[in-house]
Protein backbone atom coordinates (compact mmCIF):
# COMPACT_ATOMS: atom_id res chain seq x y z
CA UNK A 1 0.00 0.00 0.00
CA UNK A 2 1.07 3.53 -0.71
CA UNK A 3 0.78 6.50 1.66
CA UNK A 4 -1.90 8.93 0.47
CA UNK A 5 0.30 11.94 1.22
CA UNK A 6 3.29 10.60 -0.73
CA UNK A 7 1.63 12.00 -3.82
CA UNK A 8 2.66 15.64 -4.46
CA UNK A 9 -0.88 16.72 -5.37
CA UNK A 10 -2.18 15.49 -2.00
CA UNK A 11 0.60 17.32 -0.14
CA UNK A 12 -0.27 20.47 -2.09
CA UNK A 13 -3.94 20.09 -1.14
CA UNK A 14 -2.88 19.74 2.50
CA UNK A 15 -0.83 22.97 2.26
CA UNK A 16 -3.83 24.73 0.69
CA UNK A 17 -6.11 23.55 3.49
CA UNK A 18 -3.67 24.81 6.14
CA UNK A 19 -3.54 28.20 4.39
CA UNK A 20 -7.34 28.27 4.19
CA UNK A 21 -7.95 27.54 7.88
CA UNK A 22 -4.98 29.15 9.65
CA UNK A 23 -6.10 31.89 12.04
CA UNK A 24 -9.77 30.82 12.22
CA UNK A 25 -10.86 31.22 15.85
CA UNK A 26 -11.82 28.32 18.12
CA UNK A 27 -15.50 27.72 18.79
CA UNK A 28 -16.71 24.56 20.55
CA UNK A 29 -18.77 22.54 18.03
CA UNK A 30 -18.24 25.32 15.45
CA UNK A 31 -17.80 24.33 11.83
CA UNK A 32 -17.32 27.51 9.82
CA UNK A 33 -14.64 30.10 9.10
CA UNK A 34 -16.14 32.22 11.90
CA UNK A 35 -15.26 29.54 14.43
CA UNK A 36 -14.38 25.85 14.47
CA UNK A 37 -13.15 23.21 16.91
CA UNK A 38 -10.34 20.69 16.43
CA UNK A 39 -12.60 17.83 15.35
CA UNK A 40 -14.58 19.79 12.79
CA UNK A 41 -11.34 21.30 11.47
CA UNK A 42 -9.98 17.81 10.93
CA UNK A 43 -13.13 16.68 9.09
CA UNK A 44 -13.32 19.79 6.90
CA UNK A 45 -9.63 19.54 5.99
CA UNK A 46 -9.85 15.83 5.16
CA UNK A 47 -12.84 16.54 2.91
CA UNK A 48 -10.92 19.37 1.20
CA UNK A 49 -7.92 17.10 0.65
CA UNK A 50 -10.08 14.34 -0.85
CA UNK A 51 -9.85 11.76 1.95
CA UNK A 52 -13.53 11.95 2.96
CA UNK A 53 -16.58 12.14 0.76
CA UNK A 54 -19.09 14.89 1.57
CA UNK A 55 -21.78 15.19 4.21
CA UNK A 56 -19.82 14.17 7.27
CA UNK A 57 -22.04 13.66 10.30
CA UNK A 58 -21.92 15.84 13.38
CA UNK A 59 -20.66 14.53 16.68
CA UNK A 60 -23.83 14.47 18.73
CA UNK A 61 -22.60 14.48 22.29
CA UNK A 62 -23.24 16.47 25.45
CA UNK A 63 -21.41 19.79 25.52
CA UNK A 64 -19.33 18.59 28.46
CA UNK A 65 -18.27 15.21 27.02
CA UNK A 66 -14.62 16.21 27.01
CA UNK A 67 -14.77 17.52 30.56
CA UNK A 68 -16.43 14.48 32.12
CA UNK A 69 -13.94 12.22 30.34
CA UNK A 70 -15.97 9.05 30.81
CA UNK A 71 -16.41 7.88 27.23
CA UNK A 72 -14.19 7.70 24.16
CA UNK A 73 -16.67 9.81 22.18
CA UNK A 74 -14.03 11.27 19.88
CA UNK A 75 -12.29 8.00 18.97
CA UNK A 76 -15.55 6.07 18.58
CA UNK A 77 -16.94 8.77 16.29
CA UNK A 78 -13.70 8.83 14.30
CA UNK A 79 -13.69 5.06 13.79
CA UNK A 80 -17.28 5.18 12.51
CA UNK A 81 -16.54 8.15 10.26
CA UNK A 82 -13.55 6.40 8.68
CA UNK A 83 -15.62 3.27 8.07
CA UNK A 84 -18.45 5.15 6.37
CA UNK A 85 -16.92 8.21 4.71
CA UNK A 86 -13.48 7.38 3.30
CA UNK A 87 -13.36 7.85 -0.46
CA UNK A 88 -13.10 4.71 -2.58
CA UNK A 89 -9.69 3.17 -2.81
CA UNK A 90 -8.54 4.55 0.54
CA UNK A 91 -7.79 2.72 3.75
CA UNK A 92 -7.05 4.19 7.16
CA UNK A 93 -4.72 2.25 9.41
CA UNK A 94 -4.53 2.74 13.17
CA UNK A 95 -1.01 2.91 14.51
CA UNK A 96 0.22 2.55 18.06
CA UNK A 97 3.54 2.81 19.83
CA UNK A 98 6.53 4.85 18.79
CA UNK A 99 6.35 5.45 15.06
CA UNK A 100 8.04 7.76 12.64
CA UNK A 101 5.51 10.45 11.84
CA UNK A 102 4.48 10.95 8.23
CA UNK A 103 2.91 14.01 6.63
CA UNK A 104 -0.85 13.65 6.88
CA UNK A 105 -0.87 11.50 10.02
CA UNK A 106 -4.03 12.13 12.01
CA UNK A 107 -3.17 12.45 15.68
CA UNK A 108 -5.47 12.08 18.67
CA UNK A 109 -4.40 13.30 22.09
CA UNK A 110 -5.54 12.91 25.67
CA UNK A 111 -5.00 15.90 27.90
CA UNK A 112 -7.01 14.29 30.69
CA UNK A 113 -6.16 12.12 33.67
CA UNK A 114 -8.74 9.57 32.50
CA UNK A 115 -6.80 9.03 29.25
CA UNK A 116 -9.88 9.79 27.12
CA UNK A 117 -9.02 11.55 23.85
CA UNK A 118 -10.13 15.15 23.72
CA UNK A 119 -8.04 16.71 20.95
CA UNK A 120 -7.01 16.07 17.35
CA UNK A 121 -4.43 17.45 14.92
CA UNK A 122 -2.83 16.79 11.54
CA UNK A 123 0.90 16.20 11.27
CA UNK A 124 2.18 18.49 8.49
CA UNK A 125 5.89 17.64 8.49
CA UNK A 126 9.09 19.06 9.99
CA UNK A 127 7.82 18.11 13.46
CA UNK A 128 4.82 20.47 13.09
CA UNK A 129 1.13 19.89 13.71
CA UNK A 130 -1.87 21.89 12.56
CA UNK A 131 -4.77 22.12 14.98
CA UNK A 132 -7.29 24.39 16.64
CA UNK A 133 -6.80 25.14 20.31
CA UNK A 134 -9.40 26.18 22.84
CA UNK A 135 -9.26 29.93 23.50
CA UNK A 136 -6.92 30.38 20.54
CA UNK A 137 -7.25 29.62 16.85
CA UNK A 138 -6.18 27.25 14.08
CA UNK A 139 -2.40 27.30 14.08
CA UNK A 140 0.83 25.52 13.24
CA UNK A 141 2.75 24.40 16.30
CA UNK A 142 5.78 22.24 17.00
CA UNK A 143 5.01 18.70 18.11
CA UNK A 144 6.74 19.23 21.44
CA UNK A 145 7.65 16.47 23.86
CA UNK A 146 4.63 17.51 25.93
CA UNK A 147 2.27 17.05 22.97
CA UNK A 148 3.98 13.87 21.77
CA UNK A 149 3.58 12.09 25.10
CA UNK A 150 -0.17 12.80 25.01
CA UNK A 151 -0.72 11.06 21.67
CA UNK A 152 -3.10 8.18 22.18
CA UNK A 153 -3.92 7.12 18.62
CA UNK A 154 -2.54 7.80 15.14
CA UNK A 155 -4.39 7.14 11.90
CA UNK A 156 -2.62 7.01 8.56
CA UNK A 157 -4.41 7.24 5.21
CA UNK A 158 -3.26 4.70 2.64
CA UNK A 159 -4.15 3.98 -0.99
CA UNK A 160 -5.18 0.43 -1.86
CA UNK A 161 -2.98 -0.98 -4.62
Amino acid sequence: MKLYFEEPRHRELLRQQVDEWIGVPYEHMGETKSGIDCTKLLGKMLMGIGVFNGNLPNIYAPQDWMISGKQEVLLNFTDETFKKHLNRGLYCSKLTGQIERQIGDILFFSNMKSGVCNHSALYIGDNNIFHCLTYRSCLIEKLSVAWARRIKKVYRVMIWP
